[in-house]
């Protein structure tokens, strides 16, 4: 599948809420009062473009690293020493780059109705759209609902 439409989805999503900052001259947050005010079939192409364009930077992200990797194997100079030390640094970083995708084995449409249902309760509106896919993504996979409840509320403390 080509990455032509995702990126394209992507950029359109970020001119999009560039072009909101600009003409209410003032800091948007992405929260559920926000989620809220966006007509039905904006949200779905919204979820759409954030975990595709979230997925689309990690996967770029784990590219690079692999051809770090190739160069760094093909370098004359570096000690054995060295390899080990970089291979370490990289696998760090590529675990932390790797918590931020997106992997519900779920449709747009059901993680959309998720956030929507998630934004109901009031105490949840001040909390990003990101962590409110996150919260979704748990419920899909199963997690405990007293796990989910312990990362809701923190999230309640934290915004």
């Amino acid at each position: 599948m080509s990455k032509r439409p995702t990126i394209i989805l992507f950029i359109a999503l970020v001119i999009l809420l560039m072009e909101e900052t600009l003409v209410y001259g003032g800091e948007i947050k992405y929260d559920g009062w926000f989620w809220e005010s966006l007509p039905e079939e904006v949200k779905l192409g919204y979820v759409m473009g954030l975990i595709r364009g979230v997925n689309f930077i990690v996967e770029q992200h784990n590219l690079y690293l692999r051809r770090s990797e190739d160069a760094m194997d093909a370098a004359q100079t570096c000690t054995e020493k060295d390899r080990a030390y970089i291979r370490i640094l990289l696998d760090k970083v590529s675990e932390t780059i790797g918590e931020f995708a997106f992997s519900s084995p779920t449709t747009y449409g059901r993680i959309r109705d998720g956030i929507d249902k998630f934004y109901k309760d009031e105490r949840n509106k001040s909390i990003p759209i990101v962590d409110s896919i996150r919260i979704v993504e748990m419920q899909v996979a199963g997690k405990p609902q007293p796990e989910i409840q312990g990362v809701v509320e923190g999230l309640r403390r934290r915004y």
